[in-house]
């Protein structure tokens, strides 16, 4: 047996809440409610991070990108989905138009066919390429900031209880990237 479930302490939790765990020198927990309450649940990522998180319907995906892009600034955007929802599509068209997003790579798995109206937007935001695949995957690259995000949870309205890493280191960024690249090949 890796552990004993006997010896993880575990806090009280709002179920309703989502929560953020850093891990760096000290770790932290954060509490988060809503969209508004991600400053609380994760708080300003930092270089060479790594925090845990877990939404538990407190947000989706394409809030935790509109955060991240709004702390770094302009940047590449590669997204990978097994779904997209058209409110995620208008989000990242949103931050493509303001400029916060200066290249979109979208690689979206090629059995879904409910796309329909989140493919027509992301199609005109960026590049869409069709992958067998169930990743859900953020990296954000610019000239001061490369992150990861790996998750549980689809570009759609998340409901339920999500989870996920955001890995703020180089080697990390380009592992996910030549995994989704190689992708295209298989």
């Amino acid at each position: 047996m890796l552990f004993n479930l006997d010896e993880i302490q575990v806090g009280k939790q709002d179920k309703s809440k989502g929560f953020g765990q850093k891990s760096h020198v000290v770790s932290s927990l954060e509490i988060g409610m809503q969209k508004s309450e991600l400053e609380n649940a994760i708080s300003h990522i930092q270089k060479n991070q790594s925090l845990a998180f877990a939404t538990r319907g407190a947000w989706s995906a394409h809030h935790l990108l509109e955060y991240l892009v709004r702390q770094i600034g302009s940047c590449e955007c590669i997204l990978a989905s097994w779904a997209f929802s058209e409110q995620a599509a208008k989000t990242v068209q949103a931050l493509k138009e303001q400029g916060l997003i200066t290249n979109l790579t979208c690689f979206l798995d090629n059995r879904i066919k409910e796309y329909t109206k989140a493919k027509s937007i992301l199609e005109r935001t960026g590049e869409l390429i069709f992958i067998t695949s169930h990743s859900k995957m953020i990296l954000l690259k610019n000239e001061k900031w490369t992150i990861s995000v790996v998750m549980s949870a689809n570009f759609s309205k998340n409901r339920t209880l999500e989870t996920g890493m955001i890995l703020t280191d180089s080697k990390t960024h380009e592992f996910f990237k030549n995994v989704l690249n190689s992708s295209i090949q298989e």
